[in-house]
């Protein structure tokens, strides 16, 4: 718990910031713009500090100190330095409407100076280009355009004088405010940047710590924060984890269908509760559901865990069979389609070897990607991933290189699907009687069979 007070005297402001942590009561002496020395005293128990807390703070009131209050919590809040980039995250109460966007941006410090694409739902990211010091030190410095700030030996990034940056801070804090009065927020978040040396954290942020637990539950009990679109949630994700890091908090704060919502490697450890997820049975099973859902950080998650084992190319193999399951008999093709991809986008320490039965897994994929067998709009770029993935094991099983055929005919590149053909005979495919009947029957193939350089392969078939 942190109060915060200020007392004007003689064109000279001082400040205390009075906290209570556990047992232990901490008082630090300073100005708005700069903190003092600070004095700690601890107590036998919790009770005896929360008395003298109380008496601390009413003592600074008895003198004539004010307690400055904020109206929403911003954590990271403070004298921030900045390495590269900059930018503060904020989250409305409500979705701002056009009239509000353009006050908000018009409003903004230039160097985050926001645009339309840069809100999404309740939230705003604003941003700022590469080497912000620079693009500080001109809105904020002076003479801006000397070429002492732009012909410099020194890194630009770096390069900005302690008065700018100052102010560029200030001005952040300053337009926060401005906007909650007309579009009110909910909290804004800047991380910290470790490689220009963070940022003194004010009694601001240190206030705003006392808001986590109720902002949690709040989230926690509130339908549309998990409804949020897509670019929403990612950016709610990334203030989450800051508010997590900052407040210090355990997920065991938060219910298990929040975490789960917000913290795919919480739920991956959830759903794999064994001491070696890799060896589980029913890892096709887990992401079926994620499929359905579309948890993509969960399918993410997943991939990167299933990598680079000794076992991945079995997990290929069992996913690849789940996938074709939904595809070849449910007709479930988009779910089997992005199960295919997940098992696909697996790095496997080699390649995989075996049985013509393993690599089906690699034919098959070819397979639910046809327009001709599923219905579903031909995808080139789709395509051209799952053809790079499996053409390598097209000579361990020919039937690969028929599939491929199938696709470049589908995408009109004829010159290539011939190729393959070519390939499928002289790795010994056994079904070219099957092939040429469809080569010369099929809807499919009817453009194909006027291409000239098939008549000659067809001849030998």
């Amino acid at each position: 718990m942190v109060r915060y007070f200020e007392k004007s005297t003689d064109e000279v402001v001082k400040s205390y910031e009075i906290g209570l942590y556990g047992n232990t009561v901490a008082v630090t002496e300073g100005t708005p713009a700069a903190e003092g020395e600070s004095t700690t005293q601890a107590f036998e128990n919790e009770a005896e500090a929360l008395k003298a807390f109380e008496q601390k703070c009413a003592k600074k009131t008895n003198e004539g100190f004010v307690e400055k209050t904020y109206p929403f919590p911003f954590f990271g809040a403070g004298s921030a330095a900045y390495f590269e980039w900059a930018e503060v995250a904020v989250m409305f109460v409500q979705k701002p409407d056009d009239e509000q966007i353009r006050r908000i941006a018009n409003a903004a410090p230039a160097p985050i100076k926001p645009g339309k694409k840069d809100f999404a739902g309740q939230m705003l990211l604003a941003g700022s280009e590469q080497f912000v010091n620079m693009h500080i030190q001109w809105a904020y410095g002076d003479d801006p355009d000397s070429d002492e700030y732009l012909d410099t030996d020194e890194d630009p990034c770096f390069y900005v004088t302690s008065e700018a940056l100052n102010a560029f801070n200030k001005h952040i804090e300053d337009w926060l405010l401005e906007i909650h009065a007309f579009c009110p927020i909910v909290f804004a978040y800047r991380g910290e940047d470790g490689e220009a040396g963070g940022t003194q954290l004010s009694a601001w942020h240190r206030m705003s710590l006392d808001a986590v637990t109720g902002l949690l539950q709040n989230w926690a009990g509130d339908p549309s924060v998990y409804k949020q679109a897509k670019k929403a949630k990612e950016l709610f994700e990334y203030c989450l984890k800051g508010v997590f890091y900052y407040g210090q908090v355990g997920l065991d704060a938060v219910p298990a269908s929040f975490a789960d919502a917000f913290f795919p490697d919480a739920k991956l450890r959830r759903l794999t509760d064994v001491a070696d997820f890799t060896k589980r049975l029913d890892i096709a099973g887990i992401i079926h559901k994620a499929v359905k859902a579309n948890e993509e950080s969960l399918l993410a998650k997943i991939v990167e865990t299933l990598s680079g084992q000794p076992n991945s190319c079995e997990h290929v193999y069992e996913i690849g069979s789940f996938a074709n399951e939904l595809g070849y008999r449910k007709k479930e093709f988009k779910h089997s389609r992005r199960m295919f991809d997940i098992a696909l986008q697996i790095e496997t320490p080699a390649p995989c070897s075996g049985a013509n039965t393993t690599l089906t897994v690699y034919n098959n994929a070819l397979w639910v990607l046809q327009h001709d067998n599923t219905g579903l709009p031909v995808d080139a770029a789709l395509n051209e991933r799952f053809l790079a993935k499996c053409l390598p094991y097209a000579p361990k099983n020919p039937a690969i290189f028929y599939n491929a055929a199938c696709l470049y005919v589908e995408m009109e590149q004829f010159d290539k699907a011939v190729d393959c053909i070519r390939q499928a005979v002289a790795h010994k495919l056994n079904e070219m009687e099957e092939i040429k009947r469809q080569l010369n029957t099929e809807k499919m193939f009817a453009d194909f069979r006027q291409y000239p350089p098939l008549a000659e392969v067809m001849k030998n078939l």
